[in-house]
């Protein structure tokens, strides 16, 4: 992936350069070449989408539980190796990735059994083009934590069985509901990390007072990890609520399905957003 391949893409499909700008933000926040523009304002991010996928992992090596110092010790490998990959992508042709290689966002440990990984499905859609969509589901990433388990993959699936529950005459149409289902599975993603925070959290709550120390720490990470999950769903949201302006084409003769798809859409994210 080099800067010229990037160009080619962008030219051949008139992609926004913002596009690739936002999906390749791995810089460190002290970087110099930082001019800290992302988040940026939604009004210019009308055609931009983010959709964050998280895939719980589950670590089947031992059960036996773990000191509170030596998941500190194994979150802290893992943010080492995130850094280390986030290199490795920001050095695009000088990388050693291969194309199709994952691009992990982000990656939390929770426990001595579980852990999370954050992946992210970029859309640009401009209204007078092709939509143009990044799906990043190559080889995993579990190498920060030593595993036997397994991690349920479906994303790469997602491409192969898209559109199977949506009409192919609404979607020449109404770009919005094209993409219905990518925000469906993002949205199924989510629910299924804040039910497994819930138990988490449940855990550190319901214990014996003499362990109430020990799970300070643990309820800190989760707040912390919340925290960017929250401002991560509110820009989903604006997305959605984005995707309603008169300026997005519509299709007048099934306007009703598609009205049927965004509502649901948005009531699935207003419901992570209130869970959060």
């Amino acid at each position: 992936m080099t800067a010229q391949w990037i160009n080619n893409i962008g030219a051949r499909y008139v992609v926004d350069p913002e596009f690739f700008c936002r999906h390749l933000d791995f810089g460190p926040a002290n970087d110099n070449a930082n001019n800290f523009s992302i988040p940026a304002l939604p009004s210019s991010s009308g055609h931009l989408i983010e959709l964050p996928i998280i895939t719980i992992g589950k670590r089947t090596a031992s059960t036996d539980a773990l000191r509170a110092d030596k998941i500190d010790e194994l979150r802290s490998q893992g943010a080492n190796a995130l850094a280390a990959h986030h290199h490795q992508i920001s050095k695009l042709a000088s990388s050693k990735m291969k194309l199709g290689d994952s691009m992990v966002r982000d990656f939390h440990i929770l426990d001595e059994i579980h852990y999370a990984i954050e992946q992210r499905i970029s859309i640009c859609m401009q209204p007078t083009k092709k939509a143009k969509r990044d799906y990043r589901t190559g080889q995993t990433f579990t190498h920060a934590v030593e595993s036997n388990g397994g991690q349920n993959q479906s994303l790469s699936r997602l491409p192969h069985d898209y559109g199977r529950s949506l009409r192919p005459s609404i979607m020449a149409k109404d770009p919005f509901y094209t993409i219905v289902e990518i925000f469906n599975f993002a949205a199924s993603s989510q629910v299924q990390f804040l039910n497994l925070i819930d138990a988490q959290l449940d855990g550190h709550t319901s214990g014996p007072t003499s362990r109430e120390f020990e799970s300070l720490g643990h309820l800190k990470y989760i707040k912390n990890m919340l925290y960017g999950h929250l401002q991560k769903t509110k820009r989903v949201l604006e997305s959605i609520k984005n995707a309603q302006l008169p300026t997005w084409p519509k299709d007048d003769s099934n306007g009703e399905k598609a009205a049927i798809a965004a509502h649901s859409v948005e009531q699935d994210f207003q419901y992570i957003l209130d869970r959060t």
